[in-house]
Formats: C-alpha cells, structure tokens, sequence
C-alpha cells in the first residue's frame, strides 16, 4: 500500500465506511454537506493542520473547492476534475471507474482497476436478513433486484416498469422483484403483489448489501446500477440523457437501452435485454454459487 498509515479522510459523516470499508484512516474529519455538492470551506480550515496534501477523487469541481483553495494555498492539491489541467477532461468515450482510477494508477502505473472493483464484504446479519426475505416468499427462488427512481429526466415512467414486471414475471415464474426505491410508485403488477418485495426505508449500507444478493438487476442510471456492477450482477441499464459508455455498467455481464428521451425506451426491448441477460448467465444455482463467492472475499 503506497500511503499505508498516512491516509485521512474528509467528506460527508459515515462515507468513510461505505466507500472505503477496507481502509484504515489515520484520521476521519465530517463535514457538512448543503444539497449535492455544496459545503462550507471554513470547516476545512478547522482540521486543515491535520494533512500534509489533499487528494480530490470528485470528478466534478464547486466554488467550495475552489474557496478551499483559496483559503490553505500551501496545502498541495491533486485533483481528478479538468479544470486544473493534471488529467484530461471526462471525455464522451470514457467510463466514469477508469476515469477515477487515473489518480492511483498516476502513483503506480502497472495497478489493475480490474482487482480493486469488487463489492464490499457483507456481513452476516445482512445475509441473514436477506435469507428471511427469501424464506417468505417461498417457492420463488430467484430475487431481481430494481431500482426506479432518480432525477426526473432520467426516469423510466413508473407504468412501463409495471408493464415489464407484468410480463417478466409471466416468463419467469420462479423470480420475484425487490424493489429498493424509497416510496411506493405503485409498480404492482395486478394480482402479483405476493412477488414484490419492498425495501423503502433501509439503510444505504444495508440496502446496497441486499442489491449486491440479488440474481439479477434492472433499473435507471443510478448508484444501484453500480452497486450490481460492482457486485458482479447480471444487469440491464435504462438510459436516456446520460451516456451508458460513461455511467452504465463496466464490470458485470449486462446490456444498456438508450433512447434520447427514456420516456420513449420501449418495455419490450428491456425485457429483451433482461430475458438474454438472464438465459446466458443466471442458473439456478446462481444464488448458492454467488453466495459462496461473497463469502471468499
């Protein structure tokens, strides 16, 4: 490890734990965030003594950032977006992980972004409560996880995601659907409410841990879509006014659907795309065989 017991961290409370489980900080300072990306660059000042260098592993810059800059000018700053001229822009053919991954690769040239792109390791009160799930909804076998909801122009409307679980669910009768969106958006197909599990007020940890058990996955460019990559979920990704070459899946088996306006993407070419994904590579042995593989990690 190149910066072993030199590393601290700075961002939002209980990040540190969900984005680097494995790493061991030699100091942790929280910070306050307003909205998306906004925060007050004075608290920076608060523990500024405590490093030697800042790493900016944030793709997109803020007047935040650039007032912490101002205010500790003496503090070495390597950061991943373009605007100071270290890397090259986020271009249009670049996937965001191999865009991210240019900062440890700038320390060691020869790393694999392919051996650091795993999943996190799931404890074993999550697996537990993910087996419960399972065990009431017998006989069905098989869990496809789905996510659903995201900014408004890159929402796939709720009536097409009922219509595609209406009939996936008629082609697959041993699958059921859990549904991690934090409300109700009435995606019960009619008479099939005992196939839908719903997570709505889970933790992000927890919930996370639960997409990464699923057998499959289907939803709209969103964090989810990333935790199945991650986790080595066969998925298929809606997408509409991003790019799937740069948001969508890098790691997993999947297939994108991309239309200009995602109102427009038809149900039939996503379930297309979900039936292929899961007859070439979702056995029926696909739960246990994942389990044992999450497990030697």
């Amino acid at each position: 490890m190149i910066f072993e017991g030199r590393l601290g961290f700075v961002g939002a409370k209980g990040a540190d734990k969900l984005f680097f489980p494995d790493v061991t900080f030699r100091v942790i300072h929280n910070i306050r965030f307003h909205g998306n990306f906004s925060f007050d660059a004075n608290e920076f000042l608060t523990f500024r003594q405590d490093y030697d260098a800042i790493i900016n592993l944030n793709w997109w810059d803020s007047q935040d950032m650039q007032d912490v800059i101002k205010l500790a000018p003496d503090v070495p700053l390597l950061p991943l977006c373009k605007h100071y001229g270290i890397f090259d822009s986020f271009g249009t053919n670049t996937h965001i992980s191999d865009y991210m991954f240019k900062v440890p690769k700038l320390f060691d040239a020869n790393l694999s972004i392919e051996k650091f792109s795993r999943f996190y390791s799931i404890d074993e009160k999550t697996r537990c409560i993910f087996d419960e799930f399972k065990r009431k909804i017998h006989p069905f076998k098989r869990v496809l996880g789905v996510h659903t909801l995201t900014r408004d122009n890159k929402q796939w409307p709720p009536g097409k995601f009922r219509k595609l679980l209406d009939l996936f669910f008629s082609q697959y009768k041993d699958f059921v659907a859990l549904i991690v969106d934090p409300i109700d958006r009435g995606l019960d197909p009619d008479g099939l409410s005992d196939r839908i599990i719903r997570f709505e007020n889970g933790d992000l940890s927890t919930t996370s841990s639960f997409i990464a058990l699923c057998d499959a996955f289907v939803g709209i460019d969103s964090y989810f879509l990333h935790v199945a990559d991650l986790a080595r979920i066969p998925a298929v990704g809606i997408f509409g006014p991003t790019l799937p070459i740069q948001w969508g899946c890098r790691f997993t088996q999947h297939r994108h659907v991309s239309y200009p306006d995602i109102s427009e993407v038809p149900v039939e070419e996503v379930l297309h795309a979900l039936s292929e994904l899961i007859q070439q590579n979702v056995s029926t042995n696909f739960f246990a065989e994942k389990q044992l593989k999450l497990q030697e990690t």
